[in-house]
């Protein structure tokens, strides 16, 4: 963790950026430290030892009616470490809300909506745009190349600014948790230049 937070840090505050598209590192520590499924998630892991609860404050997941279309639905906050009860935000466990629905789209006029979730939105960035695989643009899920930008369906295509700011909001929640749960000594961000 201490290897992943100056370096998730970097990408989301400073510069210069290691990638020239920094959503792309940003997905691929997240993928580490949050919905790895080959190993355990790291961070989830770690806070487990420590016993330690991590809480995201972020929309409640609402059942739509059962004659309600719903075609595009999405928060500006998906992700916040304090609550923001104007906002609607509610504590949700963190594990729990890996799973849990941020954004409903719909990819295909004639198809209904699909949901989507911050462990779908990272597996597909991390998994399919190079930074631990890389599929060709027809082979993504249609909802990721809808949020993507790469799917017109009658209004233009798109970008993938929604996308973006989804992980850069889980990425900052990120660091809050990983400050959380590892122990301070020595500092998780450090001057190198102040030890030459």
């Amino acid at each position: 963790m201490r290897w992943h937070f100056p370096r998730l840090h970097r990408e989301l505050v400073d510069g210069p950026r290691a990638f020239p598209d920094p959503h792309l590192a940003i997905a691929g520590h997240l993928r580490v430290l949050l919905c790895d499924h080959k190993y355990p998630p790291v961070l989830f892991a770690y806070a487990k030892l420590r016993e330690t609860d991590l809480v995201v404050y972020a929309r409640p997941a609402e059942p739509s009616a059962p004659c309600a279309k719903i075609l595009v639905a999405w928060s500006s906050v998906v992700a916040s470490w304090t609550p923001l009860p104007e906002f609607g935000l509610v504590p949700i466990a963190a594990e729990t809300y890996m799973d849990t629905p941020i954004g409903v789209i719909q990819y295909d006029v004639n198809k209904p909506s699909s949901p989507y979730t911050p462990r779908e939105v990272i597996n597909w960035v991390a998994n399919t745009e190079g930074v631990s695989h890389f599929n060709d643009d027809s082979r993504k899920k249609p909802v990721h190349q809808r949020l993507k930008g790469l799917l017109d369906i009658g209004a233009g295509v798109g970008d993938d600014k929604h996308l973006r700011a989804i992980l850069h909001q889980i990425g900052v929640w990120t660091l809050h948790a990983i400050d959380l749960v590892v122990p301070s000594e020595p500092p998780l961000i450090y001057d190198e230049r102040a030890n030459a």
